[in-house]
């Protein structure tokens, strides 16, 4: 599992929930809109809050649902290279 350490690229970001398994982010530095499943939403969520690695990150997810952590650190590292290329994160180290 990657060390590589993520965070948000910006505060600014407007979200809407649109339904109960998609939310819509705004960047407002940007003007890109983006429709996220509620999982990949409140990865970037979390992000915005503190840097985190994927590790980390499934620690705090799994505090959240009933998910095995290690199902989670999978599906967390492959969703963390496709948001940031979508611009909603960067690897800070």
């Amino acid at each position: 599992m990657s060390r590589t350490t993520w965070r948000a690229r910006r505060a600014d970001l407007i979200w809407r929930d649109w339904d109960e398994d998609l939310q819509i982010v705004y960047d407002v530095a940007s003007g890109d809109t983006h429709a996220l499943d509620r999982f990949s939403g409140d990865v970037v969520k979390h992000l915005q809050d503190d840097g985190l690695t994927a590790v980390q990150l499934a620690s705090r997810l799994a505090g959240e649902s009933n998910r095995p952590r290690m199902d989670l650190e999978r599906q967390i590292a492959d969703l963390l290279p496709r948001l940031d290329r979508l611009g909603l994160i960067d690897p800070i180290s």
